[in-house]
């Protein structure tokens, strides 16, 4: 059940996280990468009794990004105000919550286990993936009054810092989808 439900979040996020466009039709849904989320989360909430707000938040994303089949994210980048980009600037907000989430499950899951060690790694690099990603949030809306050039290298920073922070959620959520289900864990707290 562990294993099944991080791996259902694990491949959740890839299909979130990765585009890939046909003409104007995105073929990895976000909406497909949030019910697997959602799967995953429901797997594990049966059995530790927590992340409901979650559950709710990852079903909510599942018809919030129905638009997101057909807006691609970087084509809002030229009108920073337009309704797509305060469409996707929601949707990256919303992304941090939802990770914040799946955080906190695999530190609950975690304590659970025993695993000081992974307790503490996996508080570290959601302590490290919010205030990346929060930062990154908040440089994006000064980017209406930069200059080209100072806005080239905050869309290139910004990327490499979303790009590590992501990836290294990834892998945190590999790292628990490896752990063994072992029928006497009992929740945390």
């Amino acid at each position: 059940m562990l294993r099944d439900g991080f791996r259902k979040i694990f491949w959740g996020l890839i299909l979130v996280l990765v585009e890939i466009h046909i003409v104007a039709f995105d073929l990895l849904l976000d909406p497909l990468g949030y019910f697997y989320i959602l799967s995953g989360l429901n797997l594990l909430t049966s059995r530790y009794e927590m992340n409901r707000k979650g559950k709710w938040l990852a079903a909510g994303l599942i018809l919030l990004s129905l638009p997101t089949i057909v807006i691609q994210n970087g084509v809002h980048d030229t009108i920073l105000t337009s309704p797509a980009a305060i469409y996707m600037s929601i949707m990256g907000i919303l992304n941090l919550i939802l990770a914040y989430f799946i955080f906190q499950l695999m530190i609950s899951v975690a304590a659970s286990i025993g695993d000081r060690r992974l307790e503490k790694q996996t508080s570290g690099t959601c302590k490290m993936y919010m205030v990346a990603i929060f930062m990154v949030c908040f440089f994006q809306s000064f980017r209406i009054n930069m200059s080209s050039d100072q806005l080239t290298g905050l869309t290139l920073i910004s990327l490499v810092f979303s790009l590590v922070m992501q990836l290294s959620l990834l892998m945190q959520v590999s790292t628990f989808s490896k752990l063994p289900d072992a029928p006497n864990w009992k929740p945390a707290g």
